[in-house]
Parts: C-alpha cells; structure tokens; sequence
C-alpha cells in the first residue's frame, strides 16, 4: 500500500510541476494519432494475474499511465525530428579546409585499384582554338608506394594536345613515361615527386595560395548525382564545385596568363571509381615503348610538374 500511495503521489507532482507542464506541451506537438494511441494504450495492458498490483494500478490511472506513455513518445520523437533536422550552412572557408583535407588522405583502398578520368578544355583571349582532352590514371597500393599508370591523353577536338605526358608507369622501383614531343622514353629511379597526384585529388585548383580571404559561396548545383556547392576563390584564383559532404573538388576553373595571352582552364572529373585490380589495364604493369622511340635511363628521379 505504501509503495502505491509514494507513486501516486509522485505522479501527481510530475502532473502539476513545470517538468509535467513541458512534457504535456511536447506530447501535444508530437503526440500520434488516435488509432495509434488506442493501440499504445492496448499493448500497455499487462498480462491479467490475480492479485496483480500494475493491474490495479493502470485500472485506477488509466489517464495518467496514458499521459506517461505519450510524453515517452513525444520525447522520442522530438529526439528523432531533431536529429534529422538539415545541418547548418557551412561557409566558403570551411569548404575549402575540408577539400584540402580530402586532398592530403589516402585515396586508394588496399587491394582494390582506383581509376580517375578528368576532362580538361582552354579557351584563348588570343583567339586561337583551346585544347580539350581526356586524361585518366589507374592507382594501386604496392609495397611501399601507390603504383601508377596513364595513358596517352586523348583529344576530345581534335586539336594536338600541348604537352603530351603519357604513356606514364610508376612501379616499384622505376618512373616509366613517353614524351611524344621528341619520341623518346625515360627511365628513372622511383621518388615521392614522381607521384604528383595534385590535379587528380581537386588540389590543383588551389594553385599555390593556402589562403583565400575573399572566397564566397555562389550557389548550389547537381553535377552526375552530385550536390555540389560552388564557391568563388576571390579575386582571380577561380571557381571550384566542392561536395560539402566529403570535400572533394568535382570541377574547378583556373586563370593562366603567357605573353600577354589569358588561358582560362576548366577541369571536370568524369569518372571516380573504385575497381578490382583484374579490372586494370593490361598495360599497367610493364612498360613499353612505342615502335622508334628509345628507352633514356636516367640515374636522378624524375619529378612530374617540376
């Protein structure tokens, strides 16, 4: 009898006390329906037992139990509706940490290859007809270092590409490319600067400034399923489509001034994938040289981009 008398009276200060009052505001906000609280009510009924005291007691209160369980579902459902609500806004320079986080973690998962196409077009202030091509890598964890292949750039307008980098290897001990310029191929010893993978991970577009006070968010847009946020670097430095959710620079635009010639870049990721590594190219694994072209061993590293 006591144990009854003690809980009726804590129910009846949870009814009249602030808490009572804020708990009965939120089940009202986020109470169910009325078939659904029926059916709440329902499955609160305990197994009917001679002498049982919670029968008596859910018989005698049966308003008060009811008003106990819908504040248990409105506090859930609060918990629910608030954890779903949309995340803050973030600004253009948390934009742009995240993608220069994204561009300094690994990017390869052991035992799977990753393949990366970009598609890269100019226009001229001079007029002149740009360059547009294709350029893709395969990468594969080694022993001590990620392997690499690419091949030749492709033309997407039939104009020649510039500078034709490619076919290129990196594999465990050597640095394998083809300069089509003068047809000739290099052999070099492995070092860190013969993987520069900054154009592949969305670096690029940051150029050699750390620092970008004046950048702004423009909008948002969808590229190929992709909510992407679009953001200004400030000044000249260009524009890069950023996924706020993982950091990685989708699309970006660059400014490149030579004898008194603007370039305007624009570089597109196609295809980002993670493949099995019988899915690589053949020729991935073994260099070979194209028909005429001789093999230059060099005894010094060679260094992509400088």
């Amino acid at each position: 009898m006591t144990n009854n008398l003690d809980l009726d009276q804590a129910l009846a200060e949870l009814e009249n006390g602030v808490l009572g009052q804020q708990l009965s505001g939120q089940a009202q906000r986020f109470s169910p329906a009325p078939a659904t609280m029926q059916r709440i009510q329902a499955g609160l009924q305990p197994p009917v037992k001679r002498g049982n005291s919670m029968q008596a007691f859910f018989q005698r209160r049966p308003a008060r139990a009811l008003a106990l369980a819908a504040c248990s579902v409105a506090v859930g459902l609060g918990l629910i509706f608030g954890l779903n609500q949309p995340t803050r806004s973030v600004s253009a320079a948390e934009l742009i940490q995240r993608a220069e986080t994204f561009a300094t973690q690994p990017i390869v998962v052991n035992g799977k290859a990753r393949h990366i196409a970009i598609e890269i077009s100019t226009t001229r202030s001079d007029g002149q007809i740009g360059e547009h091509y294709r350029d893709e890598i395969w990468l594969a964890q080694g022993q001590s270092h990620l392997l690499f292949y690419q091949p030749a750039r492709q033309s997407l307008n039939g104009q020649p590409v510039g500078y034709q980098m490619g076919p290129t290897i990196v594999d465990e001990n050597y640095f394998w490319n083809y300069n089509a310029h003068d047809n000739t191929s290099i052999k070099a010893p492995f070092d860190e600067c013969s993987l520069n993978l900054t154009q592949w991970v969305g670096n690029g577009a940051f150029g050699s400034n750390d620092d970008f006070p004046n950048a702004t968010i423009l909008r948002n847009e969808e590229i190929d399923g992709r909510q992407l946020t679009v953001v200004d670097l400030g000044g000249d430095m260009g524009i890069a489509w950023i996924d706020a959710n993982t950091g990685q620079i989708w699309k970006f635009t660059s400014t490149h001034v030579y004898q008194g010639v603007t370039t305007e870049s624009l570089v597109q990721f196609v295809v980002d994938e993670t493949v099995e590594l019988n899915a690589l190219p053949a020729e991935w694994q073994t260099y070979t040289a194209p028909a005429g072209s001789p093999i230059i061993e060099q005894s010094t590293p060679f260094c992509i981009y400088g």
